[in-house]
């Protein structure tokens, strides 16, 4: 932990820290922000204009590569490689202060950005909601508008044919509206399970984006993508600098493979790749707990047993870190749910 703080601080000083190529090269960062500069009533979905100036400051003052989400997605699958530190900014709920406070602060910095949007809150006009109208005029700057269905609400916990309907209504609204097909979905509240994942692609979407925490890579499950959430008690600069330096941590036969799980459920389990070097230093998190144990077995297999059971209705996630050799960290979020 000391060598990554140690790092963090290099960075914030404006030092240039070695870059580890292989995976800078195959990896970005995805931030989602909800509102900006709301800060009377909505601390929990809000970051304050201050903390969202000293981000863009951040980005255009340490060599960040703001990209807009398409690209970094058609870069990871074509192979290409992305510059170190490449970040791509997305704002979920179509909140009218990301057309009043974010976009032209962005539009300045020639930096793009992804909304998502839920149609049926636009179309029934509730109050703080984008219009479309400014969408439209988003779309036409060159704003990637994708979606988070029609009634924002989890997906999984519908039927198939309420699933298929919900997501087929938003992109009819969003085609009419804006003369766009969406081809990027976020999950509502970041949920899903396997039917969700499978009805994506089917209805032409090209990736879904969930809210577990880490870095995307190549080796990403497309339709599950993770993102690093963003508010007013975790939009200090100095976590914004962490978060977007941080590189995967790739692991496979993960247990268990769905996000849907029993509150019954004790343990976690993973196998961490050899890429990711040495793991004598790994950490895991469990929200709303704080540290947990983990056992490291053989051939780089990892059990972590939760302290306590997850609960429905809750934010069940898990955090592992690992410090890697040039003082970043890599990172591997998980998000659980019980019905």
């Amino acid at each position: 932990m000391k060598r990554w703080l140690a790092a963090l601080a290099l960075l914030l000083a404006g030092a240039s820290i070695t870059t580890h190529e292989g995976l800078a090269a195959e990896s970005a960062v995805v931030l989602v922000y909800q509102r900006v500069g709301e800060a009377d009533r909505h601390a929990s979905s809000n970051v304050t204009l201050a903390q969202f100036e000293a981000h863009l400051a951040l980005f255009s003052a340490q060599g960040y590569k703001v990209r807009a989400l398409p690209d970094i997605l058609a870069a990871l699958d074509k192979g290409t490689k992305l510059p170190a530190r490449t970040v791509a900014l997305t704002f979920d709920n179509g909140f009218a202060s990301v057309a009043r406070e974010a976009w032209p602060r962005l539009k300045r910095l020639d930096f793009p950005f992804t909304v998502f949007i839920a149609t049926d809150a636009i179309d029934a006009g509730e109050p703080g909601q984008l219009d479309w109208a400014t969408l439209r005029a988003l779309a036409k700057d060159g704003v990637t508008i994708g979606t988070r269905g029609a009634a924002n609400r989890p997906l999984w916990r519908r039927s198939a044919q309420e699933q298929r309907a919900d997501l087929e209504h938003a992109i009819a609204r969003i085609e009419t509206e804006i003369g766009q097909r969406p081809t990027l979905l976020a999950f509502p509240d970041g949920e899903y399970d396997a039917s969700v994942q499978a009805l994506a692609p089917a209805l032409g979407f090209t990736a879904a984006f969930a809210l577990a925490s880490g870095p995307i890579h190549a080796g990403s499950n497309r339709f599950a993508l993770p993102r690093f959430e963003l508010s007013e008690a975790y939009a200090a600069p100095e976590r914004v600098a962490l978060i977007t330096s941080s590189l995967p941590l790739p692991v496979n036969a993960l247990e268990p493979n769905d996000i849907v799980v029993a509150k019954t459920l004790e343990a976690i389990a993973f196998t961490v790749d050899r890429s990711a070097g040495r793991l004598d230093e790994l950490a895991c998190y469990q929200s709303r707990v704080g540290p947990i144990a983990h056992e490291l077995g053989p051939d780089r297999h990892v059990r972590i047993r939760l302290k306590v059971s997850f609960q429905s209705g809750h934010n069940n996630r898990i955090n592992c870190t690992l410090p890697a050799d040039d003082g970043r960290v890599r990172w591997l979020g998980l998000q659980y749910v019980v019905p």
